[in-house]
C-alpha cells in the first residue's frame, strides 16, 4: 500500500502553519533568540529557539483551553493545523478511522514541574485536580482523539530526538492494517526549564564551549541550541486520497532504523549510513535517486560529523554534490519536533523545488564535508531523505517523494 502526506501542521518558532513555515526556511529566517519563559540569567547560555506570541485560542478556539498546558496547545494547534491542510474537516473518516501517533522526549515538564510543586508545598490534598492530567508524557497526545472525536489509534512515542520519525514510522505500519484510515502523527517538544536545565548541566548546549550558535558542520559548533513547538503531518493512503479527490504533498517511500552496537564513533557512522541505505532499499531506490538530504545536524561536534560522514559512505562521490540542509540551525534542537520539521522541509523541497537551507555555516568544517543547500537556486526534486540521529548512535531515515 502507498502512503501519502496529505497535510501539514507547524508551530515552529519561525512561524505557524505551512506556509509561514515554509516561508521562514526559504529566506533562512533565525527562531534563535533569548529565553523569557523562565529565569536563565545565571547561566552562561540564555538562547533558544523559543515559540514566542503564540495564540492558541486563535488557531483551535478558547473553548477548554484553560486547563491545556503549553504543549498540549501546541500538539492541538499543529493537529488542527494539519487537519484543516489535508482537507479531513470537509471528508471526515468516522471516528473509528481517525487516530493519532505523537512523538515526545520531555512531555510535560513544566506542568509536572508545577504539579510536584503544589503537591510537596501544600499537601496532596490541596493539589488541583485539574492539573495532574497534563503530567504524563501522553498527555498531548490524548488531548487531540479527545477534542477530534479519534477512536483508531491514540499512541505516545518517547524515544529521545528520534521520536518524531518514529512516530511517522510507526503510524505507516498502523496505517498498512486499517488503509481506509487517516492518521495524525509526528512530534511535540515544550522548552521548559526542567529540559533547559538539564542539557544545560550536561554540558550539551551551545555556549558553554564556544559561540552561542546554532551552526551545523560549521567548524564553531559546540552543541545544540535547544528548541520547541510541534510538528505532524496527516497520513492517508492514496487510494483513499484519490476516492475523495485529494492530492498528497508527498510520498512516503521508504523508511530506515539502525543502531549502533557501542557509543565509538565508526560504529555509530555505520549505523547512520546503514538506516539511509534501509530506508532507500525499502522505497526500491537508489542512492542516485536522492536529490536533497534534509539533515538531522544540530551542531553537535561528533553528531555532525557522523551524519556527514554517513551521508559520504552511502551516496560515495555523488555527496559532493548532494544538497544538504539542516533546519536546526534556524530552530534549534526540538527533539521529537525536529523529525517534523524536517519533514515539512523535505516536502517544500519536493513541492516547491525550493531547499532549506544551513543558516550560519561560515566556516565549513572540513570533517564535515557537506555541500549546503542553496534556497535561491531551485531545483527539480524528486527524492529527499530526512535523517534523525541521536547522541547514542540510533538513527531513523525517511525518504519522501514525489507524486503526479
Amino acid at each position: 500500500m502507498r502512503i501519502g502526506i496529505s497535510g501539514i501542521g507547524v508551530v515552529s518558532s519561525i512561524g505557524v502553519g505551512r506556509e509561514a513555515f515554509w516561508s521562514g526556511l526559504a529566506t533562512g529566517r533565525s527562531g534563535v533568540g533569548e529565553v523569557d519563559l523562565f529565569d536563565c540569567s545565571r547561566l552562561r547560555c540564555r538562547a533558544a529557539g523559543q515559540v514566542k506570541n503564540f495564540d492558541a485560542a486563535g488557531v483551535i478556539g478558547a473553548k477548554g483551553l484553560r486547563y491545556v498546558d503549553r504543549p498540549s496547545q501546541f500538539a492541538l494547534a499543529a493537529a488542527q493545523l494539519a487537519m484543516a491542510d489535508a482537507g479531513i474537516d470537509r471528508d471526515r473518516p468516522a471516528p473509528d478511522r481517525l487516530g493519532v501517533v505523537l512523538g515526545t522526549a520531555f512531555g510535560g515538564q513544566s506542568s509536572l514541574e508545577d504539579c510536584n510543586r503544589e503537591r510537596i508545598t501544600d499537601g496532596p490534598q490541596w493539589l488541583s485536580p485539574a492539573k495532574f492530567p497534563n503530567t504524563p508524557i501522553n498527555a498531548m497526545s490524548y488531548q487531540i482523539p479527545i477534542r477530534h472525536q479519534m477512536r483508531l489509534v491514540n499512541t505516545t512515542v518517547s524515544s529521545g530526538m528520534n521520536a518524531g520519525l518514529d512516530a511517522v514510522f510507526y503510524a505507516t505500519s498502523i496505517l498498512r492494517r486499517a488503509p481506509d484510515g487517516a492518521l495524525v502523527c509526528g512530534g511535540v517538544e515544550e522548552l521548559s526549564r526542567n529540559a533547559y536545565f538539564s542539557c544545560y548541566h550536561c554540558g550539551e548546549l551551545a555556549g558553554l564551549s564556544g559561540p552561542e550558535l546554532s551552526c551545523p558542520f560549521d567548524r564553531r559548533r559546540n552543541g545544540y541550541v535547544l528548541g520547541e513547538g510541534a510538528a505532524v503531518v496527516v497520513l492517508e493512503s492514496l487510494d483513499r486520497l484519490a476516492r475523495r479527490g485529494a492530492a498528497p504533498l508527498a510520498e512516503i517511500r521508504g523508511v530506515g532504523s539502525a543502531a549502533a552496537h557501542d557509543a565509538a564513533i565508526e560504529p555509530r557512522v555505520a549505523a547512520a549510513a546503514t538506516a539511509m541505505r534501509r530506508a532507500l532499499r525499502h522505497g526500491g531506490l537508489e542512492p542516485q535517486d536522492v536529490d536533497y538530504v534534509a539533515a538531522g545536524a544540530n551542531a553537535g561536534r561528533e553528531t555532525d560529523a557522523i551524519e556527514a560522514r554517513a551521508i559520504a559512505h552511502v551516496f560515495g562521490a555523488r555527496a559532493s554534490g548532494l544538497p544538504v540542509g539542516a533546519v536546526k540551525s534556524m530552530v534549534g534542537e526540538a527533539y521529537a519536533a525536529s523529525g517534523g520539521f524536517q519533514i515539512a522541509a523535505a516536502v517544500l523541497a519536493l513541492q516547491q523545488g525550493v531547499l532549506a537551507p544551513t543558516i550560519n555555516l561560515d566556516e565549513p568544517d572540513p570533517d564535515c564535508a557537506v555541500t549546503a543547500a542553496d534556497p535561491r537556486a531551485p531545483r527539480d526534486v524528486r527524492h529527499a531523505l530526512v535523517n534523525s540521529l541521536d547522541r547514542f548512535g540510533r538513527t531513523v531515515s525517511m525518504v519522501l517523494g514525489k507524486t503526479p
